[in-house]
């Protein structure tokens, strides 16, 4: 094992122990109401459903061949599944690495697929930084939140713009990644050539439908908690916070964000929803335990006597 993979280990499990033993779950957990659980794991395979047809959108649009649904989205629940259990969801990689699975090219699709893909998260998620922190500083009434979001918004726009002018520190940047070698591969086979922009935009609009779907999702599991309702302003808050919570999970120094996520997440929804701490916790813990739960259906694509068709 090496060294830096043994670290993230270390360092997630710290983490999830210092977590738990935080807060005082029983009294959080003991009014759960499971009926909406089942509607919740419906929108978080609903995002997956997205995620998989756009991964099928592209991979057609970039090598004119029919590529089968079924076999788009057993590859991505693969590398979801992957993700949540290796350092900065490098896991998901496998969507390039095995792109021949949809009878492409590896190399000149498989990468290009996966770079746009995670460009057009990067665009949505620097919005929606903006939209938390004006919902934070509305609850707050802190301008430090809104300046942060802002920051969070032109470091978004900035990486961007790295990435198209296929900036040689981004590349340095990647290769410091578990699997960083071949994630840097996918960045630089995805801009040598120009991107049209209405694939760009296409992209980003589905970015955007995904972090909706997944806002119903939260917005649900704490409904079941007894600490949100559903409305159109829990939606908008859920799908603001959801974008930048989430995005701790690529931090290179954990394993899927395990820690870091819950921690800034109850912060985050205790402040938003004037919720105690553990009830705030407890929705995170909720939501790693349903989303990567729901991700091990991904195991299917390794197993051989069950190849997805």
């Amino acid at each position: 094992m090496r060294p830096l993979v043994a670290l993230n280990i270390v360092v997630a499990v710290a983490l999830a122990v210092f977590f738990v033993n935080s807060f005082d779950f029983s009294s959080a957990f003991n009014g759960v109401d499971w009926l909406w659980i089942p509607v919740a794991i419906a929108f978080y395979l609903l995002l997956n459903v997205v995620s998989a047809w756009r991964l099928r959108w592209l991979a057609e649009k970039f090598s004119g061949k029919h590529v089968s649904f079924s076999r788009a989205f057993w590859l991505h629940m693969g590398g979801m599944a992957l993700s949540d259990y290796t350092p900065g969801r490098a896991g998901y990689v496998l969507v390039a690495l095995k792109a021949q699975d949809l009878g492409l090219q590896q190399k000149r699709v498989g990468g290009r697929v996966l770079g746009i893909s995670l460009a057009s998260d990067f665009l949505v998620r620097g919005f929606l930084a903006v939209a938390a922190a004006l919902l934070l500083v509305s609850e707050l009434h802190s301008q430090e939140v809104l300046y942060a979001g802002a920051f969070l918004f032109l470091l978004s726009v900035a990486v961007l713009w790295a990435c198209w002018r296929r900036s040689v520190f981004v590349t340095k940047i990647l290769r410091l990644l578990p699997s960083g070698g071949r994630l840097s591969s996918a960045y630089e086979t995805v801009f040598e050539k120009g991107v049209a922009k209405r694939v760009l935009a296409k992209s980003v609009l589905m970015s955007a439908a995904g972090a909706v779907v997944r806002g119903a999702e939260w917005m649900l599991l704490a409904k079941a908690l007894g600490i949100a309702e559903i409305s159109v302003g829990s939606l908008f808050l859920f799908t603001a916070f959801n974008a930048v919570i989430t995005a701790l999970s690529f931090v290179p120094l954990s394993v899927a964000g395990i820690g870091l996520q819950e921690g800034f997440g109850a912060i985050l929804f205790a402040a938003a929803l004037k919720t105690p701490m553990a009830s705030a916790a407890a929705l995170m813990i909720l939501v790693r335990v349903l989303e990567s739960g729901t991700d091990l259906i991904g195991l299917r694509l390794f197993l051989p006597s069950r190849t997805p068709r």
